[in-house]
């Protein structure tokens, strides 16, 4: 196996998965060929942007905000978020994400185990 290298995460491509809207991806560690065990994403939802509700039956996530600002509902509780944030959303557990500032909410998702998340 060759040796890990650093990489600039600015050269990543963003993608729109399914069930967001204005709300974008970019994929850092967990392609199924690198053997991580864990999925971790930048993303950034546009003010006004949106990810659905929903829940991953076979997966935990942790959201680390970095800036900006929105909310995340976890089992129907609305809560503000900002960047210096996290959360912790255990699997089987219905959440959604909403940027409500004048910037794009940034954050980084971090799933385990890799593999469960539409691409």
């Amino acid at each position: 196996m060759p040796a890990p290298a650093p990489f600039q995460v600015s050269t990543l491509a963003w993608h729109e998965p399914p069930g967001h809207t204005d709300s974008f991806s970019q994929y850092l560690v967990g392609l199924e060929e690198d053997g991580a065990g864990v999925d971790v994403r930048m993303s950034r939802c546009r003010p006004g942007g949106s990810v659905a509700a929903h829940l991953h039956e076979e997966a935990d996530q942790i959201y680390v905000f970095l800036s900006g600002s929105g909310q995340i509902t976890s089992n129907g509780v609305e809560h503000d978020v900002k960047g210096d944030m996290c959360i912790h959303v255990p699997r089987g557990i219905e959440h959604s994400i909403r940027g409500t500032g004048s910037e794009d909410l940034v954050f980084i998702v971090v799933t385990w185990p890799s593999g469960t998340l539409p691409r």
